[in-house]
Parts: C-alpha cells; sequence; structure tokens
C-alpha cells in the first residue's frame, strides 16, 4: 500500500493499493454474469468448485409453480400437488379449456334440482299450513269465534281481490238464504205457499249456509293462502269449480222459482204471483220482499260469475291445466 502528499495545494489525495486476495471480483472485467454460478465460496476444495451450469427453460404462464414454500412459508410439495390437482379439475370442466360434461348430464343434474325444489315447496307449505294451524286461535265469527279468518294476514296479496270478491259473495247468498226463507214463510201466512214449500226453505237456509262456506268458498280461500302454485293448489281450484258449478245451479234456480220444482224460492215466478194476488198492504209488502230476494240473488250471481273468472285466471296463470292432465295420466296409470 502506498500514499502520497502534495503540499502544493489544500487538496490531500491517498492511493491505496488493495491486496490480490482480497479483490473484489465483479471489479474484473472478464468476470461476467453468465459465469456467476461458477463462483464458489473462498477455501472450497477444487470439486466443490465445479458446479454444472442449468440451462433455463421457458416458464410456461399457466402452469403451477412446482414449489409454494416460498410463497406461503411452508412446505410445498402438498400445496403443489393440491394446486395442480384444481388446474386439471378446471382444465376437464371447460373453465380453462374445452368442456367435457355432455348436455345429458346437465339435464339429469337440472332434473334433480327441480325435484328437490318441488320437494322443498311442499315440505314449506305444509309446515306453513300446520304452524297457522297450530299458532292461530279461532276469531271468525266474532259472536261465537270457531276458526280462524283473516284474509289480510293469511291470502297472498295477489289473490286478495279474488278472495275479498268471494267472501262478499258468500255473504250475500247467505243473505239471499236467510232472506228467502223469511218471504216463504211470510208467503205461507197469507196462503201463497204451503208447507212441503216452507220445509225446503228452511232447510236451504240451514244447510247453504254451511255448505256453500265449506265447499266453494273456504277452499278458494285455502288456494288464495298458497303464495306458489303446486299440484296441491291446483287440485283446490278443481274442487273449488266442482262445487262452484252447484252453486251457480242454485243461484238460476233461486231466481227463476219455476212452478212445482221451485215454489220453495222466492223468484221471479213467485213475486210475480205475489203481486198478482195480493190483497191489501201486507200482501204488497211481502211481495216487496219477494222482490228485494229476487235483488239480492241477482247480485250473488254477477259476482259469482266474476268470482269464477278471476279464479279461472289464477288457475290457468299458474300452470293448473298441465297440472290435472298429469293427475288424470298418473290416476289412468294406476287403475291399469
Amino acid at each position: 500500500m502506498s500514499s502520497s502528499t502534495s503540499n502544493e495545494g489544500s487538496h490531500l489525495t491517498v492511493l491505496v493499493k488493495e491486496d490480490e486476495d482480497d479483490a473484489n471480483p465483479f471489479a474484473d472485467p472478464s468476470l461476467t454474469a453468465a459465469s456467476v454460478h461458477d463462483v464458489v465460496p473462498k477455501g472450497a476444495s477444487s470439486g466443490e468448485r465445479q458446479r454444472p451450469r442449468q440451462e433455463e427453460k421457458p416458464r410456461d404462464p399457466y402452469a403451477p409453480p412446482g414449489n409454494l414454500s416460498g410463497l406461503f412459508g411452508f412446505g410445498g410439495g402438498h400445496v403443489a400437488a393440491s394446486f395442480s390437482s384444481h388446474y386439471r379439475l378446471e382444465d376437464e370442466t371447460g373453465m380453462l379449456g374445452e368442456g367435457t360434461i355432455d348436455d345429458a348430464t346437465l339435464e339429469r343434474k337440472a332434473r334433480e334440482l327441480d325435484k328437490k325444489e318441488a320437494e322443498l315447496r311442499v315440505r314449506e307449505d305444509a309446515y306453513d299450513e300446520i304452524s297457522a294451524t297450530l299458532e292461530k286461535r279461532p276469531n271468525w265469527p266474532s259472536c261465537r269465534p270457531v276458526l280462524y279468518h283473516d284474509i289480510r294476514a293469511e291470502v297472498a296479496e295477489e289473490n286478495r281481490g279474488m278472495v275479498t270478491a268471494a267472501y262478499i259473495t258468500w255473504m250475500l247468498a247467505s243473505f239471499g238464504y236467510c232472506l228467502n226463507f223469511l218471504v216463504i214463510t211470510l208467503n205461507f201466512t197469507i196462503g201463497g205457499s204451503d208447507i212441503g214449500d216452507w220445509f225446503f226453505a228452511c232447510l236451504f237456509a240451514a244447510a247453504g249456509v254451511p255448505i256453500s262456506f265449506q265447499t266453494w268458498y273456504r277452499v278458494l280461500y285455502n288456494a288464495g293462502k298458497r303464495r306458489r302454485h303446486t299440484v296441491f293448489t291446483s287440485a283446490q281450484y278443481v274442487r273449488f269449480f266442482t262445487h262452484f258449478v252447484f252453486h251457480l245451479l242454485m243461484v238460476v234456480w233461486m231466481l227463476a222459482s219455476i212452478p212445482v220444482v221451485g215454489t220453495m224460492c222466492a223468484g221471479v215466478i213467485t213475486t210475480m204471483r205475489i203481486f198478482a194476488n195480493a190483497d191489501g198492504v201486507w200482501d204488497e209488502f211481502v211481495g216487496f220482499l219477494s222482490f228485494l230476494n229476487v235483488l239480492v240473488w241477482a247480485a250473488v250471481g254477477f259476482s259469482s260469475l266474476y268470482v269464477g273468472g278471476r279464479a279461472m285466471t289464477r288457475f290457468r296463470a299458474g300452470g293448473g291445466p298441465p297440472d290435472v292432465r298429469r293427475g288424470v295420466e298418473f290416476s289412468g296409470a294406476l287403475i291399469r
């Protein structure tokens, strides 16, 4: 090591010569980046100094790394195997390549999902009905509650108008049955009806009100409670239409009051006879009540047609006809 100092200026120059053993290997111009792999620690044996260079292969950008230990901080053998398996699974399902799932498999999976969804719907509807029966106390009629009846709380919003119209129709029909009994009773007192007419009018009033409530109104009420249209909903609509046809026939019978078979009904013909044979104010009063009964049953008829039309619309919109055909085919298969 040598040094030199100059007194001519304030600038001091120091020249230092490093030992050959401590020289920086990267300062040698002959040493390139390609020969870095040949550099070995100082003091290693001659056998250890010879380390063959590995040829670098082009890396596949979509291939997973062989070892993920440096990335996650733990052994990468298991992780690499899982990653590679997941990669192959995605490639087979068509996420990274061409799909291998055929249409038949997809259709089978879709049918299985539809079947499970239908089963869940049936269970949900059954649970709703059971919970409603157990939790809700009777509130109708208010004078002596025997059952729970609440259109706003139970009926689906899209069916409330239909069910409300059906309830009004049933109330009008109930009033018509009672008014018909009253008119026939008064007509019996003035000699316009016999004991047989009075008996059947009493029977219509006593049985017609509860039977109409249970056979067609309550059935439509239960069908309106379901927010999803199922096979059971279609069956309830079919039951409603079956009983509603008899209700319409009863309305026509009450309005017409055909002689011999309809004298127990205070309809059009009965009203005309009362006014024709009227002899005094009392007879005219009975005739007025009979005319009022005709108006009530006419309102029942028009309201019934409206309810039937709304119910048929809901039945068709929910897929009722196909459900009925499937039910008929299934019943025919069981008979065979």
